[in-house]
Order: structure tokens, then C-alpha cells, then sequence
């Protein structure tokens, strides 16, 4: 009798805490999406597969092995089909150094802080595009076959700047859990503007590929 009257009250306990939870996750919902905060928010895991359009003396440009990140969206609804995201991510960048004297793929990897600015446009109700703008910026160091190398000129042929912007596409696939919960996967590519290397006559321009993947919360 005792262990049976132990197992009701546990039973009693679960099914209140998946109430709770339940009435937790409708409340959050309903203030995100309501007209005070007309947005969503996309927590999103990502996955970078980085490269660079590189010219130098001695070297190219060739895609690195893909890195980890991840970061929030914020999307904010225009008219019905229309509306304006923003974001901060934070994934590595960088690329290939491959050597034309001998063939070797040296890598070049930093972390970074990017800002995407997109509008978006739903074609239907779980898909949607999406063209805009970038900044990124380099934090800490980058990680060379030399070891850490700071950003900036005099390092050589590691001789890179921190910052870089440019467009980004994205296709994105909404696919809603209950209402205003959604999962959401984002595929995108970005195109930099900008030459980063330092060296006179030297070009490296920066082209990345970024899968996110994540939940969002709000319509």
C-alpha cells in the first residue's frame, strides 16, 4: 500500500509539471507574438562551410572543412507576405591558403561576429527568401599554420583584416510545432565586398555557405 501511495503522488507530481510546462510555453508564445512585440525569434544552431576567392603571389583560395556557431534572429512582419529579419550570429570564418610550390592547403580560421539585414519574402506559408545586406567582424585571433596571428598587416602572408560585408541570400523552411512554435532550417550564402588581405597586390575576398538550424517562437 505504501509503494502504491508513493507512485500516485508521483503520478500526481508529473502531471502537474507537464501542465505547468505546457501553460509556460502558451504564455511565452502568446506575449511573442502579440501586437506589443509583432516580431519572431529564432534561436538558431549553424553550421559554416567557409571560403575565399584568394590571389596572392605564391598561394590560393580553397574551402575550409565546415565550423560550428549559432545566434538569434529577429524577423518583424511588413505586410502580410513581406517582412524585415535581423540578426547577430556568431560562426567562424576564413579558408584555404593552398600553395602553388608544393600543393599544401594551409587553413586560416577566425571567429566572428556577424550582423545580417535581410527582407524576406514567404512564397508560402512554410517557405520564404530572403536578400540583404552583412557586416561580420574578426574577434581574438586568427588560427594559422604559424599558430594565433593577430589581424591586421606585418604578418606576412597572414596579413588580414577583421572586418568584411556584403550580400546574403537565404531560403528558408518554416514548419510550424503548434502555433506561434516553429521549427525553422535557413540556407545561405554569403558574398563579401571587401579585399581583406593586406599585402599590395594581394586579393582575398571572403564566400561562405551557413546552414541554420533552430526553433522560433512567434508567427
Amino acid at each position: 500500500m505504501h509503494q502504491s501511495g508513493g507512485f500516485g503522488v508521483l503520478n500526481r507530481v508529473s502531471r502537474r509539471a507537464l501542465k505547468a510546462g505546457k501553460y509556460f510555453i502558451f504564455l511565452v508564445t502568446s506575449f511573442l507574438s502579440s501586437s506589443v512585440f509583432a516580431a519572431n525569434y529564432s534561436f538558431m544552431a549553424g553550421v559554416e562551410f567557409p571560403s575565399a576567392t584568394a590571389v596572392s603571389t605564391g598561394y590560393t583560395g580553397s574551402p575550409l572543412s565546415f565550423q560550428y556557431g549559432g545566434g538569434l534572429l529577429i524577423g518583424y512582419h511588413m505586410l502580410s507576405s513581406l517582412s524585415a529579419e535581423w540578426g547577430l550570429l556568431y560562426l567562424p570564418r576564413g579558408f584555404n591558403q593552398t600553395f602553388s610550390s608544393t600543393s599544401v592547403a594551409s587553413p586560416v580560421v577566425w571567429n566572428s561576429i556577424q550582423i545580417p539585414l535581410l527582407l524576406r519574402v514567404s512564397l508560402m506559408p512554410t517557405f520564404s527568401i530572403g536578400l540583404g545586406g552583412y557586416f561580420s567582424h574578426g574577434i581574438g585571433s586568427m588560427t594559422t599554420s604559424a599558430g594565433l596571428v593577430p589581424f591586421g598587416g606585418n604578418n606576412g602572408v597572414n596579413s588580414y583584416g577583421a572586418d568584411d560585408y556584403g550580400i546574403v541570400g537565404s531560403a528558408k523552411l518554416k514548419i510550424e510545432l503548434i502555433p506561434s512554435l516553429s521549427l525553422v532550417i535557413d540556407g545561405r550564402y554569403l558574398i563579401g565586398f571587401v579585399n581583406i588581405n593586406k599585402n599590395a597586390g594581394a586579393s582575398t575576398v571572403l564566400t561562405d555557405f551557413q546552414g541554420l538550424a533552430g526553433i522560433q517562437f512567434g508567427r
